[in-house]
């Protein structure tokens, strides 16, 4: 009676992460149409602008991270390296829809070893990036800078996203969150089914920047559990 129980425990167990693996999977196949479909638009624009050597470096980023995205849309991690990657692709695109007015920062105080050991999720900190530039920076005027800073802090590694954008205060800001991303409801989600699966929890919070006088901008703390679970095992994709 005791093992029939265990088994049926078991089961039960095994059952509910092939759901939360499923669930996962329809996510990551819905965000990363939404990611491609905002780079086409943006190369729509070039083309209508007669910008063919922009559009021609945009195409090539482009096909980068598509190339990225197909790679891993069967894998639940990949290294942090190739993470940080994808974003250096993706920024450099944003850029050159800002041009001039757009500086971001990658800052990696992490050793060259351990970026290569450590693993993640696969486009987990994109989306907050987005949001950044879709909320706070568009909407901002004169110069833009976004920092991403990626640290190992105990037993977790912390992403800092920090922006001087309209700020939530500000009136753009909230009109532009009537129209909320569909990857921000989408990477809430995420996050949620992935803890459901770990021990230690994943977590994202928001906060304003401010300086003497006014809003100045907004953070994204995001920290991520260095378990064994985000440890990385090199593998061949099938």
């Amino acid at each position: 009676m005791h093992k029939l129980l265990i088994r049926s425990a078991r089961k039960r167990t095994e059952l509910q992460l092939q759901l939360v693996q499923s669930q996962l999977s329809s996510i990551k196949s819905q965000m990363n149409p939404h990611f491609i479909f905002n780079c086409i638009y943006s190369i729509y624009h070039l083309v209508l602008e007669e910008k063919f050597k922009e559009t021609n470096i945009y195409i090539g980023k482009f096909g980068n991270i598509l190339r990225s995205i197909l790679e891993h849309s069967e894998v639940d991690q990949i290294p942090l390296t190739q993470e940080i990657r994808i974003l250096e692709d993706y920024l450099d695109l944003e850029k050159l829809r800002f041009k001039s007015d757009f500086i971001y920062r990658i800052i990696i105080d992490i050793s060259n070893e351990d970026k290569e050991r450590i693993s993640l999720p696969p486009m987990l900190i994109q989306p907050f990036v987005e949001n950044a530039i879709k909320h706070g920076l568009i909407n901002k005027a004169g110069m833009k800078n976004l920092t991403i800073h990626f640290k190992i802090t105990g037993s977790f590694i912390s992403v800092r996203i920090e922006d001087n954008g309209v700020g939530r205060l500000s009136t753009q800001h909230n009109k532009a969150q009537e129209h909320c991303s569909f990857s921000t409801k989408a990477i809430e989600k995420r996050i949620k089914l992935l803890n459901s699966t770990c021990q230690e929890r994943i977590s994202a919070m928001t906060s304003d920047l401010m300086n003497s006088k006014s809003e100045s901008g907004t953070k994204v703390l995001i920290m991520i559990p260095l378990n064994q679970s985000l440890v990385y095992e090199k593998r061949e994709i099938q």
